[in-house]
């Protein structure tokens, strides 16, 4: 999902292997946490559509 969503960005095609290295060092460090779960007080919102790619939505019906 997340090569997807950064080949479908609007990041220059020259950095998009930078962005998605550096979003998948934040998924790996979670990931070696034991999941967002492990990490209090944190609350995370991301959507995803063909059109935006990710975005963080503006309430929380989106999951």
């Amino acid at each position: 999902m997340l090569k997807v969503g950064v080949a479908n960005s609007s990041t220059p095609a020259d950095f998009k292997g930078v962005a998605y290295e550096y979003a998948k060092g934040f998924i790996d460090e979670m990931a070696s946490l034991g999941g967002l779960e492990k990490v209090p007080d944190l609350k995370v919102s991301i959507a995803h559509d063909k059109e935006s790619g990710f975005y963080a939505p503006k309430s929380d019906f989106y999951a």
